[in-house]
């Protein structure tokens, strides 16, 4: 089993589904899935609501139904009501200190209602009846629901309904500051901005990254943008740290960025490019460092072995704009944010 104290996640197997029928269920639910993930991962909200709400509708997260499924508890009853089993449902939707958030909200919150008892139902019919920014709402709310729910049991805790959808609320508002801004300033830039940059080879992708430095607001944004061989956007990413003042390391951070983002979206064959030479230059040494800025070239070569073809070179501020633009969102923002225009099929 693996857990965290914020939002455990374990792996559920099954042992008794016969292999035709999960055969004949996947054909059927094929499409459906499909439509729902790519709605899910093209949203502009922080990786961990995403991972959140993709561990919950495959209901792996440790509720005390699963977990006693799994014999490590005897009492599935919900630590918070103790009327019904918990359930994720029951826990982030049925609940009646999970309605009483939810009744915060509008009409698509407070008079949805589903038969259950899969989570994934709720999240299908928000889909099909929310519109965009409302369903960013669901999800930070949902999230956070499942926060409090740890809160309760590992610190007695309970965070009063309305401060829970204020915070929810706070998200959305994030977002369409950072919608408006993309519209305006960074991404309409990077859609536009490919002067002196380069294209890969045909079936390569190429991944920039850039970073800059807050020191008033100690503070590092690095930005990273993957694009095609045709020069389109593929994904691209902010994010901002605090605590690492050092020009070097904030390059390196965002090196580490770049080669993340190549990881999660399945590349195989990418160059990277930024215009920091020293971090190039010992990445591609693979000396060894053992100060604790050496650390972080280790990790982005150690990265790197997931991808099967990769080189790594420097280039001038003017080759690396859309980058640029990325990092200095995440400096002067502090956020945490993906945005994902195609995904690998």
């Amino acid at each position: 089993m693996e857990g965290d104290g914020q939002g455990g996640v374990f792996r559920k197997e099954c042992v008794s589904s016969p292999k035709r029928t999960r055969d004949a269920a996947e054909g059927s639910a094929q499409s459906k899935t499909s439509t729902l993930w790519r709605h899910l991962w093209q949203l502009p909200i922080q990786n961990a609501e995403k991972h959140f709400l993709w561990h919950a509708c495959h209901d792996s997260l440790p509720t005390r139904a699963n977990l006693c499924s799994r014999k490590v508890l005897t009492d599935p009853s919900c630590p918070i009501c103790a009327r019904e089993p918990e359930m994720l449902f029951h826990t982030l939707w049925m609940c009646p200190a999970a309605r009483d958030v939810w009744s915060e909200g509008g009409a698509c919150f407070q008079k949805s209602s589903f038969a259950g008892p899969e989570f994934l139902q709720v999240v299908e019919g928000m889909i099909s009846r929310c519109d965009r920014l409302e369903f960013i709402q669901f999800v930070g709310i949902a999230r956070r629901l499942w926060l409090r729910r740890n809160d309760f049991i590992h610190s007695g805790l309970f965070t009063h309904p309305m401060v829970l959808f204020k915070q929810a609320l706070q998200v959305t508002e994030l977002f369409q500051t950072l919608t408006a801004r993309r519209q305006t300033d960074w991404v309409s830039m990077a859609e536009s901005s490919n002067t002196a940059w380069t294209a890969p080879l045909p079936s390569w992708f190429k991944a920039n990254w850039d970073a800059g430095v807050d020191i008033k607001q100690g503070r590092v944004g690095s930005g990273a943008v993957l694009r095609d061989h045709q020069g389109k956007m593929w994904a691209a990413r902010s994010q901002t740290r605090h605590g690492f003042l050092d020009p070097s390391v904030a390059e390196a951070l965002g090196a580490l960025l770049a080669v993340q983002l190549c990881m999660e979206m399945g590349i195989q064959q990418v160059q990277l490019e930024g215009d920091a030479k020293n971090v190039i230059m010992v990445v591609n040494s693979e000396a060894s460092d053992e100060s604790s800025k050496g650390q972080l070239p280790t990790d982005i070569r150690s990265s790197l072995r997931a991808i099967s073809a990769w080189e790594m070179r420097y280039v001038r501020r003017g080759e690396n704009k859309v980058a640029h633009a990325f990092a200095r969102l995440a400096v002067n923002e502090d956020v945490q944010m993906v945005w994902f225009y195609n995904t690998p099929e």
